[in-house]
């Protein structure tokens, strides 16, 4: 921040001091889009290290991520699978795998009891 008073910006040339105010300006956004760029590099080792620290499963929803605000990390993950085609990508990469069977068989599971008149009479309906 500029520690010069306000006041200190009027000359009696307009100009002038019109000049040094948009050369303040832009040093001020020279410097943000400086830190905004380092922040681009570390954010996500960041973010790597703190979804690697997580040890139990419950730790999955707990708020521990500072996005201004605390986030979880399956926050982090369904946003990241609806916003970014990576994330999405190594998602369904991962869901086709076989390590994935246990989550397929859970969804599975509670999918088909939410839905089942519903599921039943269609398979029904086309067999």
């Amino acid at each position: 921040m500029n520690a010069r008073h306000p006041l200190s910006y009027i000359t009696a040339d307009p100009v002038v001091g019109a000049t040094g105010l948009d050369d303040d300006r832009q040093a001020d956004q020279d410097a943000h889009e400086a830190m905004l760029a380092e922040a681009e590099q570390h954010a996500p080792l960041i973010v790597l290290a703190q979804l690697h620290a997580i040890k139990r499963p419950g730790d999955w929803f707990e708020p521990s991520i500072c996005t201004g605000a605390l986030s979880s990390p399956d926050e982090v993950f369904c946003e990241a699978v609806e916003q970014d085609d990576d994330s999405r990508n190594a998602y369904a990469e991962l869901m086709a795998s076989p390590p994935a069977q246990r989550l397929r068989q859970a969804m599975a599971e509670w999918f088909g009891r939410k839905h089942a008149l519903a599921i039943y009479l269609e398979r029904a309906g086309h067999a």
